[in-house]
């Protein structure tokens, strides 16, 4: 079972015209079938998964953070590819808005980036999201009843490696935090999701040994790590590893390639320091834990 719906905020209408609606919520995992041919602002990164939740749901545009763009501008790569799609894919500044937060992206996010169907659209680079809304929304063509016909592709599918495998609890890798359920109770979790607020609530409900999450730039508010403090209040190591040096939304980069950027008190007081490559400290963890 997974534990993403077992909370969060619900999609707030912050402007309808022309029959179609613009809605925040603080994570495209919260998108569904339901919100088709609509406008979506969330607080999710603009990676590869969020991506696949943007098909999923056949929403006729979304707005994500660029996470810092990153790694071979990971942070934005599911924007750019929901373009093959006809969906408009734009993303806010990391440093506009916070991380996690999809009302903040709509009151203050900046636009950073825009596919070609967002161009096509009108929105504009470095000007504010709220103010290109509804000229976004009169230049969208696919009716909600089209956009709804043609979704439920998400494209490949999101990944879950197990790497480690001991009798106290071992390390999976997730492409998304979305995809922690009940059974990672007690493992670490290496998730390529930004380390924002979203993020540590998971890690916390799931009650996983460990989580290691991707910085997405810091951001707004130091929003891309907020998760960690989360977890620290609930004993719980939390990590981030720089966007520089993972892909968001990657978890076998993140495991191979991560070099740890921040870390919780708790994660701390357990070994970690920032510096440090994911797989050399996770593995010092595990060890550790085994006795």
């Amino acid at each position: 079972m997974f534990v993403v719906n077992e909370y969060g905020t619900e999609p707030e209408t912050v402007l309808e015209s022309h029959g179609i609606r613009v809605l925040t919520m603080d994570s495209i995992a919260f998108a569904s079938l339901a919100l088709a041919g609509e406008v979506i602002v969330t607080g999710s990164h603009g990676g590869a998964s969020a991506g696949q939740y943007a098909r999923r749901a056949g929403v006729a545009a979304v707005v994500c953070n660029d996470a810092g763009v990153g790694k071979d501008g990971a942070g934005i790569a599911g924007l750019r590819a929901v373009g093959a799609d006809g969906i408009a894919g734009i993303a806010v500044g990391h440093d506009s808005a916070r991380i996690g937060d999809g009302r903040d992206a709509w009151l203050n996010g900046v636009v950073t980036f825009v596919n070609d169907p967002a161009r096509a659209a009108g929105v504009r680079h470095g000007l504010p999201l709220r103010e290109q809304a509804r000229g976004l929304i009169e230049h969208l063509t696919a009716s909600p009843a089209e956009r709804r016909a043609g979704a439920g592709e998400g494209g490949d599918e999101l990944r879950r490696i197990v790497v480690v495998d001991r009798p106290r609890g071992g390390v999976v890798l997730l492409d998304s935090m979305s995809q922690a359920g009940d059974g990672d109770r007690g493992h670490v979790v290496v998730a390529a999701s930004n380390g924002g607020k979203e993020s540590g609530r998971i890690a916390v409900l799931v009650g996983c040994a460990c989580a290691v999450f991707n910085d997405a730039g810091v951001g707004k508010d130091e929003a891309g790590i907020a998760g960690l403090a989360l977890m620290d209040r609930a004993g719980l190591p939390g990590v981030a590893a720089s966007h520089l040096s993972a892909a968001i939304s990657d978890g076998p980069d993140l495991w191979e390639s991560g070099v740890i950027s921040h870390v919780n008190e708790a994660a701390r007081a357990a070994g970690f320091e920032a510096g440090t490559r994911v797989a050399d400290a996770v593995r010092r963890f595990v060890e550790r834990r085994e006795g």
